[in-house]
């Protein structure tokens, strides 16, 4: 019984859009099979550390590696080159691409990707295997990926997942999503997030297209990127389906787009309810980078909760944490002293997060290590997160706690506003018919633009917050304030 997968098929059908350029199943093959001998030429196995701002680089290094037997090591060019190689070591890279983005302790692969995309040969030669490309294959117990949790709160951890792990998720996510070889998916996250390689390895296992962004510091307005090819499928994060809702022209009547995936984070009712009214499918899924993104997921029309009916791989404990198990989860968390295993000798891996679970319906509320006391009262950050949204004036918001000499610990949040900050009498007025009042931000403090806003850093935003309290705290007043810097 043989272990391998077809992933891409060498014909003429697209396979994936880059803009304006299409590029056809064969090509792809073509220029897999061509980094894939040069990943082989090196050794029959390793591990390549991978940092671009160009998703289609990225597509094309996970094929590769898929194809050679390597393991794929996205890592987000967000962090500093040093933070990159310690991430690099601590997923036991051997190599990496490309040499500037990461230090030179770590051997570079600096030709990878000298490929001509639409030569039907190879470069370097007149090998005629590479005229007619085989189909991509590889092995389902492969070590297809190490991918990085965000970090948000904490040390981002390396997790290792075998390719059958990835398969697993997307046989389970496919038919709930109709994704097949009739649909486009738009990669609106990036590979080295969970859900953006998760989204690649669906669109492999259903043959469907994936359209790709352009580089970073290219056009990059979402509704653009929807309307420039026939995409049926996208996934968004909360902010991103807010803005897009913002605009009259998102809407099915104009666009190819029927089925949308939301994670990363919780989902207003009122967003969901706007956007199933404008004609499009909505998809709640609840994951982590551990289970390879998405282990539960149903269609939502108006209430942010997942229909978790019959799903044994996932519980909620006596104390409202979730727990998963099953095919999806990752080998464990790798270290230089070796892999760690995620589950317990019950085979169940505790996630940390927090949720309630009732008649079959699961409302995430929240990661366990996130919740604060605040003058003896408990405040879960994203159930203040998830109500601030609903303010007309704000776009993003990230709710963490502050040292405080009379209640212990006090809400701040970081806002992205739609253009400024209101009226502060106004704003309490409207929070006094939202929130308690020790649910208050005591601060706000403009986002940093810095901050990934697919998945911020928490910790970082929580020292950030404590500097400029800090260096203001001569200014507070009225137990509230605002910090525009």
């Amino acid at each position: 019984m043989t272990n391998k997968v077809g992933l891409i098929q060498p014909n003429e059908n697209p396979a994936i859009y880059r803009g304006t350029q299409n590029v056809s199943g064969r090509q792809w093959c073509h220029s897999t099979w061509q980094i894939a001998a040069r990943l082989k030429a090196q050794s029959s196995t390793g591990r390549l550390a991978v940092c671009h701002d160009d998703a289609f680089f990225l597509v094309l290094l996970a094929g590769a590696c898929l194809a050679a037997g390597w393991t794929f090591v996205p890592i987000s060019y967000r962090w500093p080159q040093a933070a990159r190689t310690t991430m690099a070591n601590q997923a036991c890279a051997d190599y990496c691409w490309p040499s500037d983005a990461f230090d030179e302790s770590l051997p570079a692969l600096a030709d990878l990707i000298e490929i001509d995309l639409f030569d039907g040969k190879r470069r370097r030669n007149n090998d005629e295997s590479f005229a007619a490309p085989q189909a991509i294959e590889a092995d389902l117990t492969l070590h297809a990926s190490v991918l990085f949790t965000s970090g948000s709160s904490g040390q981002p951890k390396a997790v290792l997942h075998q390719l059958q792990q990835h398969w697993a998720a997307a046989d389970y996510c496919n038919p709930i999503l109709q994704l097949s070889a009739n649909s486009c998916w738009l990669a609106s996250l990036p590979l080295f997030h969970a859900a953006g390689y998760s989204l690649l390895i669906r669109c492999l296992r259903a043959g469907a297209v994936i359209a790709l962004p352009p580089a970073t510091g290219a056009l990059t307005d979402l509704l653009q990127q929807l309307q420039q090819a026939p995409i049926t499928h996208c996934s968004l994060v909360a902010t991103q389906l807010q803005r897009l809702l913002e605009t009259p022209k998102f809407h099915a009547d104009n666009l190819t787009l029927r089925h949308i995936m939301l994670g990363g984070g919780p989902v207003s009712d009122a967003s969901i309810q706007q956007a199933s009214e404008r004609g499009f499918k909505l998809y709640l899924g609840y994951g982590m980078t551990e289970s390879g993104a998405a282990i539960a997921l149903s269609a939502v029309t108006t209430k942010a909760h997942i229909d978790v009916t019959g799903l044994d791989c996932l519980r909620v404990d006596s104390q409202g944490q979730i727990q998963l198990r099953g095919a999806q989860l990752a080998c464990g968390y790798l270290a230089a002293n070796g892999l760690t295993p995620l589950i317990d000798s019950q085979g169940w891996f505790a996630t940390g997060d927090v949720a309630e679970l009732s008649a079959g319906k699961l409302i995430i509320r929240g990661r366990a290590d996130n919740q604060f006391i605040s003058g003896g009262e408990n405040i879960q950050p994203e159930m203040v997160e998830q109500v601030l949204r609903q303010h007309t004036d704000i776009e993003q918001v990230l709710v963490v706690a502050a040292d405080d000499r009379e209640f212990g610990k006090r809400p701040v949040a970081f806002v992205r506003w739609h253009q400024r900050m209101p009226n502060l009498t106004e704003l309490q007025a409207w929070l006094a018919s939202q929130l308690p009042k020790f649910m208050w931000p005591i601060h706000w403090l403009d986002w940093p633009p810095e901050q990934d806003s697919v998945k911020p850093n928490r910790q970082q935003l929580a020292a950030l917050a404590a500097g400029k309290i800090l260096s203001n705290c001569h200014n507070a007043s009225n137990g509230a304030q605002s910090e525009r810097e």
